[in-house]
């Protein structure tokens, strides 16, 4: 859902209103370890890429920078890291945009 819900990472990201109302978040993709390694993360992203695409501008999510095969997804799907934050208890995370927030250089519009 685009806009103004608590959660959005584009608030993290310091998006201008105008933008964070046509903000999407991909909250969380997961795929069984039996079946990784098959592009069902790819596949996934880009079936919900494809749905918010009609209502957003931009996309954000979050991934650990320790989760390669996630990093490598969301980064083949057009997403880039933005910044790099740290969450209370020490757990590390990008904050990945998609779309129009981001220009060539991977900088955010905030």
């Amino acid at each position: 859902m685009p806009g103004f819900i608590l959660g959005n990472t584009g608030y993290e990201l310091n998006f201008p209103e105008a933008v964070l109302a046509r903000t999407g978040v991909l909250d969380s993709v997961a795929v069984h370890p039996v079946f990784q390694g098959l592009g069902l993360m790819e596949r996934m992203l880009r079936a919900a890429m494809d749905r918010l695409v009609e209502r957003c501008d931009s996309l954000v999510a979050t991934v650990s920078p320790d989760n390669e095969r996630s990093l490598h997804n969301f980064m083949k799907c057009g997403f880039q890291p933005l910044r790099e934050i740290v969450k209370p208890g020490g757990q590390r995370r990008y904050l990945m945009g998609w779309g129009a927030c981001v220009d060539a250089a991977g900088s955010n519009c905030g």
